[in-house]
């Protein structure tokens, strides 16, 4: 058969303002938490190199082993999110889900602030234990607010606009990325000035706190209590399928190497090219915001076919090049008596095309785990999407945690090109077993439905010339793969889709889609 067209359909109670105020309230929160997570990646091992030099004056700059104890700092936040969802999920009745919101963003703030109480410390008691300890403390309560307040918040979102998760999900997705990328850029140039984290920490501690102050009034009319959740079937079950299993540790692998760089590329730009805060920051913000442009791009491309495999092995690729280039390698003198230049432009655009490749594993790796799944017969289960999505967002927390703590220790033991090194052997592995994986595990092609044009001019699907399989008896595998496409179109006004044969443009008139 052939691909459907499908249409967009958009609630009709969208256009209240009190539904607009609700993604409005949920983005600007999630937009200031990330700030305040991504805040420390320009500076916070500078201020730890800082300190360490205060409390041993026999500290050289430089000196590897900071990178071991930053990159414990950023997993610890990782590992805390990834842990405290999961508690939180079991127990998110127990308070509404606005009161949980809140909570979770006055402990951010709070946290927050406190980076800055605790380098201050640190530096009169010039004691680098009670900096580490404390950074790691309020780390974890960071993770903890976290874990609060996106955990309320998308389920907020999924019961306020259950028809239009995918497109309500997409908005606040840009938002938390324009997070992630202002919060580098921010850290960089408000620590220059006093050469502290301190004046940084307790400025974005403020305006998380404002954030909190305006999602209190644009949330007041909001009622927020939980209602009954589907179940959905766990999504580690999926990982018995080999392609879907190689596609997800090819993601993890790609977000740990772009957690390598947050605990060290500052220190060893900073170190080996005297480079100031403020153009670290620039260089952070550069990276997320290409990361965030090209994921939205392959969004609008990638679907559930092979096309999301091709995407997948070259953005693997993109990663295995990238990561030779920024040290650069050792291999280069060693194997072929070569050195390249050590340039801080060819570091840049190496920290860029990094960016591009990540982002193209992680979009495309739920089509593709979808596709291998409908493949290997798993298309009767609406909540086939949902569960994908939810190992998705598993295996990109469990990369956020290995990539600083691995790649801390590899720059600790053999340096920062050793370790750069290291990640791009991995992704030569990853390469070599989806390569594997597309020749040697073959399943059944996924269904697709046939679009028919009813008497009322709206449109059915069925399968080949069987005209009496239509979707009335369930969710087909083309809608599933729809689904699924909703949710991975990070970065991009997403479409949630029905059966009445059209794009919507928002005022509920139809235009008519490109096939596919």
């Amino acid at each position: 058969g052939t691909k459907p067209r499908y249409a967009l359909h958009t609630r009709s109670h969208c256009t209240i303002a009190p539904s607009y105020l609700v993604v409005i309230a949920v983005g600007v929160l999630n937009f200031s938490q990330n700030a305040a997570f991504s805040l420390f990646a320009p500076m916070y091992p500078i201020q730890a190199q800082n300190i360490q030099k205060l409390a041993d004056p026999k500290y050289q700059d430089g000196h590897p082993g900071i990178t071991l104890e930053a990159g414990a700092i950023f997993s610890t936040f990782a590992a805390g999110v990834f842990i405290a969802s999961r508690l939180f999920g079991k127990c998110i009745t127990v308070l509404s889900l606005k009161k949980q919101m809140f909570i979770g963003i006055f402990i951010i703030s709070i946290a927050t602030a406190g980076f800055g109480g605790v380098a201050k410390l640190a530096v009169a008691e010039k004691s680098w234990l009670a900096f580490w300890l404390g950074s790691i403390g309020l780390r974890l309560l960071q993770a903890l607010g976290a874990a609060v307040c996106q955990t309320a918040s998308f389920t907020l979102l999924t019961q306020e606009f259950p028809n239009d998760v995918e497109a309500v999900l997409s908005t606040v997705e840009v938002l938390s990325g324009l997070g992630f990328v202002a919060g580098p850029l921010v850290g960089g140039v408000l620590y220059w000035p006093h050469q502290t984290i301190a004046f940084p920490c307790f400025v974005v501690g403020a305006v998380v706190f404002v954030a909190l102050l305006l999602g209190l009034v644009l949330l007041r009319n909001v009622n927020g209590e939980v209602s009954e959740v589907p179940l959905r079937p766990s999504g580690l079950t999926f990982l018995q399928v080999i392609p879907i299993a190689i596609a997800f540790f090819c993601m993890v692998f790609a977000t740990a190497g772009l957690g390598f760089l947050e605990p060290t590329i500052a220190l060893h730009v900073h170190t080996n090219f005297q480079t100031k805060t403020p153009w670290i920051g620039l260089m952070f913000f550069a990276s997320c915001s290409i990361y965030t442009l090209t994921a939205s791009l392959v969004g609008r491309v990638v679907s559930a076919s092979w096309v999301s495999r091709v995407v997948l092995i070259l953005g693997l690729t993109i990663l295995c090049i990238s990561f030779l280039a920024l040290g650069p390698s050792p291999i280069f003198h060693k194997w072929f008596h070569w050195t390249p230049p050590k340039k801080l432009y060819i570091l840049i655009i190496a920290q860029c095309c990094i960016g591009v490749g990540v982002a193209m594993v992680v979009v495309s790796t739920l089509s593709d785990m979808l596709y291998s799944a409908l493949k290997a017969g798993y298309d009767g289960n609406p909540m086939l999407p949902c569960s994908l999505h939810g190992l998705l967002r598993s295996g990109f927390s469990l990369g956020e945690v290995l990539g600083p703590l691995i790649g801390g220790t590899f720059a600790w033991k053999f340096g920062f090109d050793w370790g750069a090194t290291v990640f791009s052997c991995i992704m030569a592995g990853c390469i070599i077993l989806m390569l594997l994986a597309t020749i040697f595990c073959r399943g059944k092609e996924p269904e697709y439905y046939d679009e028919l044009e009813t008497e009322d001019g709206s449109s059915e699907y069925t399968s080949g010339e069987e005209s009496d399989d239509s979707l009335d008896g369930g969710i087909g595998s083309s809608h599933l793969l729809v689904q699924a496409y909703g949710s991975v179109n990070a970065g991009s006004p997403q479409q949630s889709y029905s059966s009445t044969g059209g794009r919507s443009n928002g005022n509920g008139s139809y235009l008519n889609p490109p096939a596919g």
